[in-house]
C-alpha cells in the first residue's frame, strides 16, 4: 500500500513484482503517512490536508468511515500520524498544529481520550507499544515521551506524560519500538539515532535509558 501528496491510494501485489492492482484517487493527503490495521483489513489515512481521516476497506479501497474533529477557537486539528492499536479496536492520532494525542474507537470512530500540550514544540511522530498500553510521541523539543494509551489516572485534557526521555542534540523526528516492547528506537535531527532500553508497566513507573547512540 502507498499514498502520497498527489492524493493516490495504490494497492501493490507483492507476488506479481509489486504491480499496482487497485487505486484510488482525489484525496488531498498532507504527507501520505497511512496506517494499515493488524488484520489487515483496514486502511486508515489522513486527508483533506490532514483536516480529516479516512477509512478504508484495504482489499477494495472503499470507504468504511471518516473521522473529523469540530474546533472551538481558531485551533484546527492537522492529523500528522496515525496508528492501529494491536487489538485493532482502536485508532490513535497525532495532530501537529494543535499539539494534541487523539484515541477513536472502532469500528464507531468515536472519540475516547484527547491529550493536548503534548510536546512544548510540535509532535513530529507518534507509535504505539506492541502490548498497546502505551504511546510514545516524539518531538521538535527534542523530548521523547511514554504516555498511557488509554488515558487512565487523570482527565484526558491534563494526562501528563508517564516519563519523558532527554538525549537528542536537536528535535527528535521519529520513533519505533522493538517486537517486544523492550527497545525504543528514535531518530534525530543531526543525523541522530538513540537505541532506548525500556522497563514499564502500566501499574507503575516506567524508566529508560540511553543504550546506543550512533551520530
Amino acid at each position: 500500500f502507498s499514498s502520497g501528496e498527489d492524493g493516490v491510494v495504490v494497492v501493490y501485489d507483492c507476488q506479481q513484482a509489486y504491480q499496482p492492482i487497485r487505486m484510488l484517487t482525489g484525496f488531498v493527503s498532507m504527507d501520505g503517512k497511512l496506517a494499515l490495521s493488524p488484520d489487515g483489513s483496514l486502511l486508515a489515512l489522513p486527508i483533506e490536508d490532514g483536516k480529516a481521516i479516512t477509512l478504508l476497506d484495504a482489499a477494495s479501497l472503499e470507504s468504511r468511515g471518516k473521522i473529523s474533529l469540530k474546533s472551538r477557537g481558531p485551533s484546527v486539528h492537522f492529523f500528522q500520524s496515525v496508528r492501529f492499536s494491536p487489538d485493532g479496536e482502536s485508532l490513535f492520532a497525532a495532530s501537529v498544529v494543535s499539539n494534541s494525542l487523539f484515541r477513536f474507537s472502532l469500528p464507531d470512530c468515536t472519540l475516547q481520550m484527547h491529550v493536548s500540550n503534548v510536546h512544548s514544540g510540535d509532535i513530529t511522530d507518534m507509535n504505539v507499544s506492541p502490548n498497546g498500553q502505551y504511546l510514545f510521541t516524539t518531538g521538535s523539543d527534542g523530548m521523547v515521551k511514554v504516555w498511557d494509551a488509554y488515558g487512565r489516572g487523570a482527565p484526558n485534557s491534563r494526562m501528563r506524560p508517564f516519563q519523558a526521555f532527554v538525549g537528542h542534540s536537536g528535535a527528535a523526528t521519529a520513533v519505533t519500538t522493538s517486537k517486544d516492547g523492550r527497545i525504543i528506537l528514535t531518530g534525530g535531527a543531526n543525523q541522530e539515532f538513540i537505541q532506548w532500553s525500556f522497563l514499564g508497566d502500566a501499574s507503575m513507573d516506567v524508566s529508560a535509558y540511553i543504550d546506543r547512540r550512533v551520530v
